[in-house]
């Protein structure tokens, strides 16, 4: 392959500079500009041809990472990030394939596709290690922690963060991460002081560090916690507080993870409605991202909504959507409570046979999942389900 010019490659190391400086002149929230996402692009098309050129094309990278996350960019933006690696590793830097291994990662973690993003971050840490970069462990052990925190593995998800908080600093803000992993599993453990502990010294870090995205998450975070109490005022203000300045960031995404944290407390204020109104905005945001975790979530609550207004033919039509996408991100607790209340719907309906079928269904998924222990009150509901509508059932064949 013949060399370029050293001319060609000042132009495309020139423009690379200011790619990156219109990028970092924006507003540090502000949605990156159309104009600017696409020079961006057309300069990293010629930038990875000249590996010679790796860091300076690795900061632009970095520097349009969390833009393009922000405004929703996912698969689209992640071919862009495979090159980075590829070029990266060929270059020997450990340091940042590392860092570009975490962000596309995330990526695939938002796209609820686990499985990748545990690879991704495993990559990550692997890089960090090799560069000695005890940080960037931290955070790669973190991110891993996510992922087992969201499939139901508590236990390893604990062990993570607390590998993580072993290799952070007592100042890293990094460690706000770890708290929340903690707290998120306390929360599923039903065990609130210990939850809102933890939710608390991670908005209290995020607040100390002037991150406004995160402060808004950790308003976001404490919320179900203070729900599960039936501290429904101060759930509410959390919610407000962090749609406020999600509004203010222009970040739809994570505006509509509010809303369907929102709309559960209009549901059990006996808000079914506007409920499901904030429900249907949601949904609809996740699914211009390909957000399976959350649509999950939210046809899950559409469904519970429907539900409690005695709309069973909407109700039974939800949970079978959630059904799937919990099946597709293989998160058996979560599928199994999905499965649960479709079971419910039916027995409602006295369609006893359908509910027996499908519940059954649900023990048997549930003897799939790990750490079953901590989810004996899902196992019994089930069971007490299935006794209910064989009796149903059994009055009815009775008659």
């Amino acid at each position: 392959m013949t060399k370029p010019p050293e001319e060609f490659k000042y132009l495309i190391a020139r423009s690379i500079e200011v790619a990156r400086q219109r990028i970092e002149g924006e507003d540090q929230y502000a949605k990156i500009s159309d104009e600017a996402c696409d020079r961006a692009l057309n300069i990293l098309s010629y930038a990875f041809e000249l590996p010679d050129l790796w860091s300076e094309t690795r900061e632009l990278l970095l520097t349009m990472v969390p833009k393009m996350e922000m405004a929703g960019h996912r698969g689209d933006w992640i071919p862009y990030l495979e090159k980075g690696i590829a070029i990266g590793e060929l270059q020997n830097d450990h340091l940042g394939s590392g860092e570009v291994y975490l962000a596309m990662g995330y990526l695939e973690f938002l796209r609820s596709d686990f499985e990748t993003a545990q690879t991704s971050f495993s990559k990550s840490l692997n890089c960090c290690q090799l560069a000695k970069d005890l940080r960037g462990q931290g955070k790669a052990l973190n991110r891993l922690g996510l992922v087992a925190e969201q499939q139901g593995r508590y236990q390893k998800a604990f062990e993570l963060a607390q590998s993580a908080l072993e290799l952070l600093s007592m100042k890293d803000a990094e460690q706000a991460n770890s708290f929340y992993i903690l707290g998120s599993i306390a929360r599923h453990e039903q065990k609130w002081q210990t939850a809102e502990g933890y939710l608390t010294s991670s908005l209290y870090i995020w607040q100390a560090d002037n991150d406004k995205r995160r402060i808004a998450w950790g308003y976001r975070n404490l919320g179900p916690v203070f729900r599960a109490q039936k501290k429904f005022d101060e759930a509410e203000q959390c919610y407000n507080l962090a749609l406020e300045i999600f509004d203010q960031l222009h970040d739809p995404i994570n505006q509509a993870m509010t809303k369907l944290n929102l709309g559960n407390i209009y549901r059990e204020s006996r808000k079914a409605h506007d409920a499901i109104e904030l429900y249907h905005q949601a949904r609809n945001t996740f699914g211009s991202v390909q957000d399976t975790l959350n649509l999950a979530r939210t046809c899950v609550n559409l469904g519970n909504a429907h539900f409690d207004l005695e709309e069973w033919e909407q109700a039974e039509r939800l949970y079978k959507m959630s059904i799937e996408h919990w099946e597709e991100i293989k998160n058996i607790r979560s599928l199994c409570n999905a499965i649960d209340g479709l079971g419910e719907t039916y027995l409602r309906q006295q369609k006893y046979s359908k509910a027996i079928q499908v519940l059954k269904k649900g023990l048997y998924w549930f003897t799939q999942m790990d750490e079953q222990e901590t989810s004996q009150y899902l196992y019994q509901r089930l069971l007490n389900h299935i006794q209910e509508a064989e009796i149903g059932d059994g009055n009815t064949l009775a008659t």
